[in-house]
């Protein structure tokens, strides 16, 4: 007898230019299949005759533990892009001082910005390393407040436009498999779908204290030639094949 206790690793391999995502860290994968069944009936009771069955489908899911930013850039049909730049909106959270003044954490920005006093007001001020006075807001003084103003960041980029979805990709899942008598591992299993689109539709939940596990659906798709979705595929375990 045979059982498998483990998740799987996946690996995608995109059909345009061989570039690949991987994941060793996947806190679940699954694959489900559905297919349309139409039960013909006939004949005295109308009982069941034969049943016709069509358009299999089938879905692969995967919740990884940890973020890939290439994962998202699947749904999106487009490349994390290096060395690009973007303008955002610090948000520095600060105590209004004597006479109004606020200090910012980054003591060598000089330049212009708004400021959210602790009633939701806003205030137009100048920065000056970092230090800004605001009379308005004398009265103020103990109270929280948020700074805002602008700043030039570097990174990776990861585009979400309206005339680009994903592209297709082809799948391979693997896990082990333990044999119960022993518990020990004896098979590896592999998991191939020829052709599989991530679909575009996804939910990153960012919650206080809790991790993001991000989630990806694959919709399979037949080979137009074979016919053929995918296959199971089991192998003895790389050990085991080399202690006989």
């Amino acid at each position: 007898m045979l059982y498998i206790q483990d998740v799987a690793d996946v690996l995608l391999t995109r059909k345009s230019d061989n570039f690949k995502i991987a994941t060793g860290t996947a806190q679940s994968t699954s694959i489900s299949q559905s297919v349309d069944e139409d039960q013909i009936k006939g004949g005295i009771g109308n009982r069941t005759l034969y049943t016709i069955k069509s358009n299999k489908e089938l879905e692969i899911e995967v919740k990884d533990a940890v973020f890939n930013p290439q994962w998202l850039a699947a749904t999106q049909g487009v490349k994390v892009m290096d060395d690009q730049t973007l303008e955002i909106e610090v948000v520095d959270t600060v105590e209004i001082g004597e006479e109004g003044k606020i200090t910012l954490k980054d003591t060598s920005f000089d330049g212009e910005g708004v400021f959210v006093d602790s009633k939701g007001d806003n205030h137009s001020v100048t920065f000056a390393k970092g230090v800004a006075t605001v009379a308005d807001i004398a009265n103020q003084k103990g109270k929280e407040g948020q700074a805002v103003y602008k700043e030039e960041r570097e990174g990776k980029s990861i585009s979400i436009r309206a005339d680009r979805f994903a592209e297709k990709y082809k799948a391979q899942l693997n896990t082990i498999i333990y044999e119960a008598e022993t518990e020990s591992i004896v098979e590896d299993l592999f998991v191939v779908f020829h052709n599989v689109t991530p679909s575009a539709e996804f939910e990153l939940g960012l919650e206080a204290g809790e991790a993001l596990a991000p989630e990806i659906k694959l919709v399979a798709s037949a080979d137009p030639k074979t016919k053929e979705i995918g296959n199971w595929f089991m192998s003895p375990h790389k050990d085991a094949a080399e202690k006989k």
